[in-house]
Parts: C-alpha cells; structure tokens; sequence
C-alpha cells in the first residue's frame, strides 16, 4: 500500500481548531521521548477490552529503545547548536549504558524502559 500511496499525519479538525485559539510560545518548550516501555506480565485475569494494556498482550517491541535515543540525540544537538558549551554531547552516554532511564535536559525529557511504563509517565515528572 505505500509504495502506492502518500501517508500523512494531521490533528483532527477539533484539535487544530483548538490549536488555532492558542498564542504561539514566546521560549521554547521541552520534548517528551519516551522508548522501550516495560509491560508488566498479568499475574491474575484482566478483564479484555480494560485499559490495563496487559489485556492486549502488549510487549516491549524491538527497536524503540534505539528510535528514542536517536530522536533525543537530535533534539540535543539542535538544542546544542542554539545554546553552545553545552555538554550535550556527553549527556545521553548514561542513559544509552541504563536500562531504565529517566533524564531531564533544558530541551528533553528521555524516559527508557521502566520510567516509560503507564505508571511512571506523567508528564512532566517520570518518577525520579
């Protein structure tokens, strides 16, 4: 199918029109990344069609641990570009040698495996 036909993304009408209403941001805001949630094995029933994402049979899916720290990679280096001195460079070493990550930068917040699970992604603190 896509090698037949575009695929883009848009807000709905009601979100873009809501988006309309609201004054531009006069400093820049801080990106949420979150990558390679931990889902909790269902340890008793859970009920099919709840919100509990056990009832889907979700898994950590190969692959977004990486995406997530190369989408923070590139927000760091624009930031650092903009802000110079900055360390950025140095700053996802860490985060790439954890399991479980929760990092504040000025320009990113990065949440990795546990800190990305439901229960700890709340923006704007993960649990640390």
């Amino acid at each position: 199918m896509l090698d037949r036909h575009e695929v883009a993304y848009a807000p709905s009408g009601p979100v873009l029109a809501l988006m309309d209403g609201v004054a531009p941001r006069e400093t820049a805001g801080r990106a949420l990344v979150m990558g390679d949630p931990v889902y909790p094995p269902a340890t008793t029933a859970v009920p099919r069609g709840s919100r509990d994402p056990r009832s889907l049979g979700f898994v950590r899916l190969p692959g977004t641990r990486d995406e997530a720290l190369g989408i923070a990679q590139r927000l760091l280096e624009a930031w650092s570009r903009a802000t110079p001195d900055s360390g950025a460079g140095a700053v996802l070493a860490g985060a790439r040698a954890s399991n479980d990550v929760a990092l504040d930068t000025p320009a990113l917040r990065l949440c990795l495996g546990e800190e990305a699970t439901t229960a700890s992604s709340r923006w704007p603190t993960c649990s640390h």
